[in-house]
């Protein structure tokens, strides 16, 4: 696969998260459904490298792909001050823009996503964060899923709260140690 099939195939991904909420709030959570959705084998995301950050996964060229799109008024991008000081960013697809047609996934796929964001569109950004973050530390550490929450909440004691959910999501995404 060429790199540009690389970008397309992220770009085609980003649009079918997106497309399937009104509005995904926030990067963290778009990284984190691109992690999960990866791992959950979605075959057009697979070449996308992610390497672990501050938020867990995190992946440079999503986040790449994700300016691009937003540079190119294919994704709107809503920034606003929070309370706390934080940026905060949603995105929402631009459905007249000319290359959504270009970037439609074969319908296989867009199942897949839909599928993927019925199970996972609802939960807390911690909640993906904690999650992706033990599918990361279980895959690349090759510990098991008990060793990889505990770790996991040890780097993010923010997620405590979190855990029980965080379960039952990588359980309703078939996601298994």
């Amino acid at each position: 696969m060429t790199t540009l099939e690389a970008l397309q195939n992220t770009l085609a991904s980003i649009v079918a998260i997106v497309d399937q909420q009104d509005e995904v709030h926030g990067r963290v959570r778009l990284q984190k459904l691109g992690y999960l959705l990866q791992q959950s084998g979605f075959r057009p995301i697979q070449k996308t490298r992610f390497a672990y950050h501050h938020y867990g996964p995190f992946s440079e060229q999503l986040a790449g792909a994700l300016d691009q799109a937003v540079a190119s008024g294919l994704v709107e991008e809503n920034r606003r001050d929070s309370h706390n000081g934080y940026k905060l960013y949603t995105y929402k697809l631009n459905r007249e823009h000319p290359d959504v047609e270009y970037l439609k996934l074969a319908q296989a796929d867009h199942e897949t996503v839909r599928k993927f964001m019925s199970t996972s569109s609802s939960a807390h950004w911690r909640t993906l964060e904690l999650a992706a973050t033990v599918v990361y530390l279980e895959r690349n550490l090759e510990i098991s899923r008990e060793t990889a929450i505990t770790r996991a909440l040890g780097l993010k004691p923010d997620c405590k709260p979190y855990r029980t959910d965080a379960e039952a999501l990588l359980t309703g995404l078939s996601l298994r140690s």
